[in-house]
């Protein structure tokens, strides 16, 4: 598993996410769409209760759902998480 899968899916584990399912969504739709859907999703968990983690993930790619309503302390605080956890701030990779 290369290092950007792993990321994902330790976040994707965060949030009730199950590695198959980050694995899938990584495959076909590439590590950047994947990465901006957790970010919804986590933004979302922070106001209300998401019943199914998944279903809301796969939808948000395939609906194209947008981060625009997320403030940037919230994208900020993303992007340290995942500093602390790679050890590379501001590192961005895609898969595509």
């Amino acid at each position: 598993m290369d290092m950007i899968l792993a990321n994902l899916t330790r976040h994707g584990k965060e949030l009730g996410v199950s590695a198959a399912v980050i694995r899938k969504l990584y495959e076909r739709y590439g590590s950047f769409n994947v990465d901006r859907a957790l970010t919804l999703l986590w933004y979302e968990t922070r106001t209300r209760t998401i019943l199914h983690p998944s279903g809301w993930l796969c939808h948000a790619i395939e609906h194209h759902y947008r981060t625009r309503n997320i403030p940037h302390t919230g994208r900020q605080q993303r992007r340290e998480s995942n500093a602390k956890y790679t050890g590379k701030e501001g590192a961005h990779h895609d898969r595509n």
